[in-house]
């Protein structure tokens, strides 16, 4: 006969967190939208009984903010009742009038908020408009979720400088393509269209003109179930200024505006002429028929364009959300740098077997100097597609 002390010990249970439970709601439906610049946004409304009433998310820039849905499918059940947002509302007037007037007139009793918002603009503001309302909030709910979910977005709010993915595909050895291969895909149609989709994600895609010549790339959003509802600006680091003189590439059949950025020893003088006779001299009909595309010009170092400048010029002109695909010249000086705030990294299963054809390692020889933690990413995820597999990492160092 078993003693009573044998027996196995009842699990424990954590008590139920209605206000986690409803943070959690809002994440997933937060995820719904393409929002850019603008953050993630999820609400969820409860009527004074604790029903749930209504639900919303923010699915474009300039569309009605997730609060504002959610209280329009509550009607007037939302009076008395309480409102979950996984951002703080916003008091201010942008492209829509502000999340608080809605609450107010709602009649909404209580908000509560997974995390304030770092936007000037809101920074409280919201919270304390709010409360002057007499209307209670609350707000610290899986904070740390709800930061992850806007990473991005709570990058730029802090630094003005773009939140910066770097995508590489490659082999099992490492090797980003058979040495002097065009357009050969190392990774499967369904990573392909992964791709694609962190694409529709971003104000930004950045590439070298070394790429756009090599690959006769469109660095468009394609592969999206529907059509794309709208295209990252394309951002080609031009240094030598040579795409003007090939105006039949592809890059140019898209409308979605390009932005070379040239070596400022290319910028005309008062005179009209260039600080440097030397290179390509473009032909300024060529692209005549582009008046939204735009030519920046950066520090060049000698070796390349200086791409800390750049990132704040970039966060000046309001890219938020920048994806990079290109070669291991550019990975290799984004990852030195300390410019990548996330890795995303297809990989296939595939060896190339040759130690001269390009590397994700090429040029990588000081990222660790000083300190091996430099060199460290965490995983934040990781799933198959088909045979390929994808990794998401975020460097270690990254805060």
């Amino acid at each position: 006969m078993l003693s009573q002390s044998s027996l196995p010990s009842s699990p424990v249970t954590q008590p139920f967190n209605l206000d986690e439970y409803y943070i959690q709601r809002c994440l997933q439906l937060a995820k719904r939208g393409i929002t850019t610049p603008n953050p993630m946004v999820g609400s969820v409304v409860l009527d004074k009984h604790g029903r749930k009433v209504g639900e919303g998310f923010h699915a474009l820039a300039g569309q009605p903010h997730a609060e504002v849905m959610a209280l329009q499918q509550a009607g007037e059940l939302a009076h008395g009742g309480t409102l979950y947002v996984n951002l703080e509302p916003c008091n201010h007037t942008g492209r829509t009038p502000p999340c608080t007037k809605a609450i107010k007139t709602a009649g909404i009793s209580t908000v509560i908020c997974g995390m304030l918002d770092p936007n000037p603009l809101v920074a409280g503001r919201g919270r304390n408009a709010l409360q002057n309302a007499r209307i209670t909030v609350r707000h610290g709910i899986l904070e740390a979720d709800c930061r992850a979910l806007n990473a991005p977005f709570i990058h730029f709010m802090e630094t003005k400088t773009p939140h910066v993915t770097l995508k590489l595909a490659t082999s099992l050895d490492g090797k980003l393509g058979p040495r002097g291969a065009q357009r050969h895909w190392l990774t499967g149609p369904l990573t392909q269209q992964y791709v694609h989709q962190l694409r529709h994600h971003m104000d930004g895609m950045l590439t070298t003109a070394t790429t756009i010549l090599a690959d006769n790339a469109r660095l468009t959003v394609r592969y999206i179930a529907g059509g794309p509802q709208r295209q990252p600006i394309r951002i080609v680091l031009d240094r030598h200024n040579r795409l003007a003189n090939h105006p039949k590439l592809a890059l140019w059949e898209d409308a979605t505006p390009v932005w070379r950025i040239v070596s400022n020893r290319y910028k005309p003088n008062n005179d009209g002429n260039t600080n440097d006779d030397s290179g390509t001299t473009p032909s300024p009909e060529a692209l005549a028929h582009r008046p939204d595309d735009a030519i920046l010009y950066a520090k060049d170092t000698g070796t390349g364009l200086e791409l800390r400048s750049i990132m704040a010029q970039l966060g000046k002109a309001g890219i938020s959300t920048l994806m990079a695909e290109a070669g291991g010249t550019l990975a290799s000086s984004l990852l030195t740098q300390g410019l990548i705030h996330q890795l995303v990294l297809c990989v296939a299963p595939v060896m190339v077997g040759d130690n001269a054809a390009p590397s994700i390692a090429n040029g990588l020889t000081g990222l660790a100097t000083g300190s091996p933690a430099l060199a460290g990413f965490t995983t934040v995820h990781q799933q198959r597609l088909d045979n390929d597999t994808v990794w998401v990492l975020r460097p270690s160092n990254d805060t």
